[in-house]
């Protein structure tokens, strides 16, 4: 009897020490929330007549509209074909840079604008230098003899025998004579600096608008004929070149417009609007990708080899919620709000996913319903208030 209650006692202290186990060994949870509200008290705000007529506050409606599917993927501006001249010398010589201006790689240039001076070489002889002084020896020779000439034509006028046409014959012989000497003068003092050089210079100049996007030779580099000084990219055309995955070809929309945007900038109606063109036939098959070309318009602020945002057509339209552009909100994440009314002067902050911005206004994939009540003007005001900015 009295080892029955021994055993009795430990099966009992065992138990109590496994429950006193089990307590302590629960886990904890891995966050605790005091004080917690559901999401309908916390983006609620009402206004007194008085505020919304002080903040012009209008609404307008969420309204359902057919509109095409949209994908933004990446693209580049590139020249469009044709626009990419390479200048190149006429002749063999001798570079320079045509007076105080310069040549680097992205500057923009006007047609007509002066690229490079070229200075031709001129032909070598074996005896140059030696024909250079005999013609400056025969020059000097040929002006003494006009010197006498006139002298004696001048002398035979004052003393009646001669006549002055041939006083006048006698000073352009001379006159011929010095201007020989001293272009024969001349040609020697270029042989001392510049013996391959010749006496005159051809300026290159820009075909048309456009970018300097490389430079092949320098300025005061010796190049010879058809060598290529430069290439020049035309801006008066240019191209987008997006790239697309190939499942995707056939449910882009044909003949669609792609509306244009910086890489970093935000759809808006300012987005340029590009025509589809019959570009060349490029592909990557190593990421199964292929190469829509569309047209910018003359005159767009981009540069060619510039990353772009490229929005696309698909299919067919569909319905989606549109609201005014002046309704979205954006917090410091970036997330899309809009502030639905939900009774008398009464307002909540409504998440929305925006789809794309044009001229009829933002276009939402999710967060409202068709015909609810938002608020186009003033929703800045309503999104101070709610955080306590300006108080």
């Amino acid at each position: 009897m009295r080892h029955a209650n021994w055993i009795c006692a430990l099966v009992l202290a065992g138990s109590e020490l496994g429950c006193r186990r089990g307590e302590i060994e629960k886990p904890r949870p891995p966050a605790t929330v005091v004080g917690k509200k559901p999401e309908s008290e916390i983006a609620r705000i009402t206004l007194t007549p008085e505020a919304e007529s002080r903040i012009g506050l209008v609404l307008a409606p969420a309204t359902l509209q057919a509109s095409p599917k949209a994908r933004t993927v990446g693209g580049d501006v590139v020249p469009s074909s044709g626009r990419s001249i390479m200048v190149v010398a006429p002749v063999a010589g001798r570079l320079a840079l045509p007076g105080t201006s310069t040549l680097t790689v992205g500057q923009a240039v006007k047609r007509g604008d002066a690229l490079l001076r070229l200075t031709p070489v001129a032909t070598v002889d074996r005896d140059l230098k030696a024909t250079a002084g005999r013609t400056v020896s025969v020059a000097e020779s040929r002006l003494g003899a006009m010197d006498a000439r006139l002298s004696r034509a001048e002398k035979l006028l004052a003393d009646g025998a001669g006549s002055a046409r041939a006083v006048e014959e006698a000073r352009a012989d001379r006159d011929t004579a010095k201007a020989e000497l001293d272009a024969a003068k001349s040609r020697v003092g270029m042989l001392d600096h510049s013996p391959l050089d010749s006496d005159v210079a051809v300026t290159l100049r820009a075909p048309e608008d456009g970018v300097v996007r490389s430079v092949s030779a320098l300025p005061s580099s010796m190049v010879p004929a058809g060598a290529p000084l430069l290439e020049l990219v035309g801006t008066g055309a240019l191209w987008v070149r997006a790239n697309v995955f190939v499942g995707d070809l056939r449910a882009i929309r044909h003949g669609a417009a792609a509306h244009v945007r910086p890489l970093t900038a935000k759809p808006s109606p300012a987005d340029l609007e590009a025509l589809p063109i019959e570009g060349p036939p490029t592909s990557d098959p190593l990421t199964t990708s292929f190469d829509l070309y569309y047209s910018l318009p003359k005159g767009a602020d981009f540069r060619p080899g510039e990353r772009v945002a490229v929005s696309l057509t698909y299919g067919d339209d569909v319905p989606s919620i549109h609201v005014p552009e002046s309704a979205i909100v954006r917090d410091v994440t970036g997330t899309a709000w809009v502030y639905q009314l939900v009774g008398e002067h009464a307002f909540e902050r409504r998440r929305v996913e925006v789809l794309r911005v044009d001229q009829e206004g933002a276009q939402l994939g999710r967060g409202l319903t068709a015909g609810a009540q938002i608020v186009a003007t003033g929703a800045v005001e309503l999104y101070g208030a709610e955080f306590g900015m300006g108080k």
